[in-house]
């Protein structure tokens, strides 16, 4: 069942005629509106013409309707499970669904009917329709443009009705329901049906008989049944029972299939009901009793719905009705596509889904309004606080520049503080040089390497290599000939204190009581010599290295050479060769 509607009709069209019966619920109750029947042409038509007009003169056109199917279109298949079985109902249905599908030329659209087990076994009865039969079945309701709530087995549906009625309880019953031009039944109790079947013998097959027989033709029967002119009709008449063998015959070829398939004296049927628009032929009842061996009754609605009307031809529609009140029992088994059924689900949702879009907009124009409105206190107070870190930017920007300023004069304070911090250490390597140099050559630059190869804000020049603010000696042709000291070879000896590693005897080094800075573990000495061979700096490095306070003293690598272009220009024309020391102090 797609799902329940508080209005529904049960439309059941068969080959000569079409019923359809309203119900509506009402609180806990169900209460029938209409009960009416039409008769169909014999030849082709059009159902929008015939059956649409008809619903629409009843003012039934736009009820949501739950269609028959009839039997002849159905294939119905008892399923028992022992209680041991692992499978779940779904798996073991969907498994016999797969190798009924082996055998049929499509695939079988198919519902089921889950029953209480019985003997130590679960019993399911399984329907099937092929999807072309379901799609002719689908097809007038469209064209009649009616709002199809479900597809449902017109046999099922009525036995689902006859609970209501009180002519179903605890013990198998059988429902014969006669038609024009088929017989469909179906057995079982209050909880569901067990088995179902039909056959092509009908009421039709009954007049072509009796007309053979009294030298009428058919349809006169068919109206002399239909004014009540067949009366005197029996199981005694030879042309009554001539005319009902066939059907006899059909009726109890099912009944042995249903005993076959159910053997058990529980399972036995106990008495039977007739509906249809056969229910009513004269003798019939008489006839079954004697054939079948059980009593049979007339069709009656639930709680004497239609006083006036032949409750045995609305069995099926009112079933069908009940059905889409889901007052249909366990035996109501939808037929209705995935498709259709989403298309049914969907449409039951749209107004809800037009609620929701109502609500949905006036919470948008609500949520707007405040937006709107919350925005305009938002600026205004994005306004104030854009004054205040405008001002507080202009602050930053003074406090930017005064740390700017301080980094300079700390840039300007970095070499006095440093050479303050290191002052005796530098005064020895200036007073070691002095010693240990040629009379011939020039210290132009005794520096510390942080100072030498990082510039410090706050001193002249950008990058890493920069023009030094560190004054350097003059060049030679800047200092007149008379003041140029004469040769004179370098004094090895040492000051008092010193004392030169490796010799044999090691004077007490002196103490430095403010060791150098780690920024002073290395000092960079630049000059220049006339001795291309660099003999004497050779020997300077030599004597540097005999120092207790000297780890390490050798030439700068060139390519961390730094040369002030101005004093390379100076010196080019002298012909000397410059030199850069680099000194590692011991810490």
């Amino acid at each position: 069942m797609a799902s329940a509607a508080r209005a529904v009709m049960g439309l059941d069209i068969g080959r000569g005629s079409a019923k359809v019966v309203r119900a509506e619920r009402r609180g806990r109750e169900v209460v029938f509106t209409h009960a009416e029947a039409l008769a169909l042409p014999t030849g082709a038509y059009e159902p929008a013409e015939v059956v649409g007009k008809w619903l629409s003169q009843l003012g039934l056109a736009r009820t949501q309707v739950v269609v028959g199917l009839p039997a002849q279109a159905c294939v119905f298949q008892p399923l028992s499970l022992a209680d041991d079985d692992p499978r779940p109902v779904g798996q073991a249905v969907a498994m016999e669904i797969a190798r009924f599908n082996e055998m049929a030329p499509e695939p079988m659209e198919y519902g089921f009917a889950e029953l209480p087990p019985t003997g130590g076994r679960r019993r399911l009865l399984l329907a099937m329709a092929r999807p072309s039969v379901l799609a002719d079945a689908l097809a007038g309701p469209r064209e009649m443009n009616l709002k199809l709530l479900d597809v449902v087995p017109t046999v099922l549906a009525g036995f689902g009705a006859l609970p209501a009625a009180g002519l179903v309880g605890e013990d198998p019953v059988v429902l014969i329901d006669l038609g024009q031009a088929q017989t469909q039944l179906a057995v079982g109790t209050r909880h569901g049906v067990r088995f179902a079947r039909s056959f092509q013998v009908g009421m039709a097959d009954f007049f072509e008989n009796l007309a053979e027989e009294r030298g009428v033709t058919p349809s006169a029967l068919a109206a002399q049944a239909a004014e009540g002119g067949l009366e005197g009709l029996g199981p005694d008449d030879p042309a009554f029972a001539r005319a009902a063998q066939i059907w006899t015959e059909e009726l109890l070829a099912c009944l042995s299939i249903y005993q076959h398939a159910f053997d058990t004296d529980v399972d036995a049927i106990r008495s039977g009901v007739l509906a249809g628009g056969g229910a009513r032929l004269p003798g019939l009842r008489d006839w079954l009793k004697a054939q079948a061996g059980i009593p049979v009754d007339l069709a009656t609605l639930p709680g004497g719905a239609f006083p006036a009307a032949p409750a045995e031809r609305f069995l099926g529609a009112t079933g069908l009705a009940l059905a889409g009140l889901g007052r249909g029992g366990p035996t109501a088994v939808s037929l209705l596509p995935a498709p259709a059924a989403a298309e049914i689900a969907a449409r039951g949702d749209k107004p809800y889904w037009i609620g929701s879009a109502v609500a949905a907009t006036l919470a948008a124009a609500a949520f707007g309004v405040g937006s709107f409105l919350e925005f305009q206190v938002r600026q205004r107070q994005l306004q104030a606080q854009t004054a205040v870190l405008e001002r507080c930017k202009q602050i930053s920007q003074q406090i930017e520049q005064l740390k700017a300023q301080k980094r300079r004069v700390e840039g300007m304070m970095y070499p006095i503080e440093g050479f303050l911090q290191n002052r005796q250490t530098a005064g020895d390597l200036v007073a070691a040089l002095s010693r240990l140099k040629d009379n011939r050559d020039w210290i132009v630059l005794v520096a510390d390497a942080e100072s030498y190869f990082n510039p410090r804000e706050g001193v002249s020049g950008s990058g890493s290599r920069v023009e030094f603010t560190i004054p350097r000696r003059p060049p030679f042709e800047e200092v007149p000939e008379a003041d140029r000291p004469a040769a004179r070879p370098a004094d090895r000896s040492l000051p008092a204190g010193w004392s030169r590693r490796g010799a044999p005897e090691r004077t007490a080094a002196r103490k430095v009581e403010n060791p150098p800075d780690p920024m002073f573990t290395y000092m960079i000495v630049e000059g220049y010599t006339p001795r291309r061979d660099l003999s004497t700096v050779r020997q300077l490095i030599q004597g540097l290295r005999e120092l207790d306070f000297v780890e390490e003293a050798d030439l700068l690598q060139d390519d961390f050479l730094v040369r002030s272009p101005e004093w390379e220009a100076k010196w080019a024309p002298t012909g000397e060769r410059p030199f850069t020391l680099r000194i590692k102090l011991r810490t």
